[in-house]
């Protein structure tokens, strides 16, 4: 299965009144056709400053990104201009943003900026000029407003953001992100605003995309919950960086970095007498990170090693399981390797 979307060495730097401050540092990842990658950790620890940089958000003037490796659908982006960037989005790859309030503008009608997409993938993809480019326009976008569970589309298009709730207008920035057909989706907290069962609906209308389109989906969270059900593998970062990733089923059943396990038991589920195990101390300052493992001044694990060199990434298991094998190659007809890696030097075997 090949990598629709590959990042090598991604850091992001942006430029202060106070110095340099690195977001990102040495983040590698990677996502294939048909597959959700899950991204969780604090708030603050590079999660959307990372899937920004990979849709080439960032402004120049403030921010240096650099990777040793960054293709999206086989092109090297390392040396895309903003031209470059602008053929891509909108069609090929698409962003979910977390705040749907921002994300939309306040002074066109929500019909109107989902017809401007559909436009633009009509435009960008139509081969036969011939005959109008705004034929099934208005129907399409009715569709995408009843698909997302918008109630009385044909109404509700002709309306302003300021007009809809919070979750309808969560809604709109999905579906303008669907508009496009693209072939990626980058999704920060796409269902944060949305109650519970609309919840379900647009992860269920997600996932079946993703499937059935062959499209590829990288998701932010910071509910266990919707990354457990949605998606197949997922990174887990801190303070920057990629500190465990794996498949769905062996990270979370068998967590190895102390940062994740910490994580895990202090969900309430994990309380057994009532009491919640929260990790002791604060995430690190970003102008002045600790040397060695970014973790281990709240680590209760820590040797000296891990406060003088930073760990890379070890395998904690050497592949998937049998299981998670039979369950990749029903859910994408292939197998691919999975294997499960923690940045932390209890996994090395130089340390044991």
């Amino acid at each position: 299965m090949s990598d629709i979307v590959r990042v090598k060495g991604l850091h992001v730097t942006f430029s202060t009144f106070n110095g340099p401050v690195q977001a990102v540092r040495d983040v590698s990842l990677r996502l294939a056709a048909g597959e959700i990658l899950g991204i969780v950790g604090e708030s603050g620890c590079g999660k959307s400053v990372t899937v920004q940089a990979m849709m080439g958000l960032w402004p120049t003037a403030i921010t240096t990104v650099e990777a040793a490796e960054h293709t999206v659908l086989g092109h090297d982006c390392r040396s895309f201009t903003e031209s470059d960037w602008r053929s891509l989005r909108g069609t090929d790859i698409a962003m979910v943003f977390q705040d749907p309030m921002t994300a939309l503008n306040p002074i066109v009608t929500i019909g109107k900026q989902l017809e401007e997409v559909i436009w633009l993938r009509q435009k960008r993809r139509r081969s036969d000029q011939k005959g109008s480019m705004t034929e099934g326009i208005a129907e399409e976008v009715i569709h995408l407003l009843r698909q997302v569970g918008i109630p009385e589309p044909e109404r509700r298009r002709n309306q302003y953001p300021h007009e809809l709730s919070g979750g309808m207008r969560q809604r709109v920035v999905i579906a303008m992100a669907l508009a496009g057909k693209p072939k990626i989706i980058l999704a920060d907290e796409p269902t944060t605003a949305l109650d519970v069962t609309t919840e379900a609906q647009i992860l269920l209308l997600l996932q079946k995309l993703v499937r059935e389109e062959g499209m590829g989906m990288i998701i932010i969270s910071h509910n266990l919950r919707v990354i457990a059900r949605l998606c197949d593998r997922v990174a887990v970062m801190y303070a920057g960086t990629v500190i465990e990733e794996g498949s769905i089923e062996a990270v979370l059943t068998s967590p190895a970095h102390p940062y994740l396990q910490g994580l895990l038991s202090s969900l309430p589920e994990s309380a057994t007498d009532g009491t919640l195990t929260a990790i002791e101390g604060q995430p690190p300052d970003s102008y002045h990170m600790p040397t060695g493992c970014a973790f281990h001044p709240r680590c209760h694990k820590a040797m000296r090693i891990c406060a003088r060199i930073a760990p890379t990434n070890s395998n904690v298991s050497d592949e998937c399981s049998k299981r998670e094998r039979v369950q990749h190659v029903r859910d994408h007809q292939q197998t691919r390797e999975c294997p499960h890696q923690a940045a932390c030097w209890l996994y090395r075997p130089e340390v044991k």
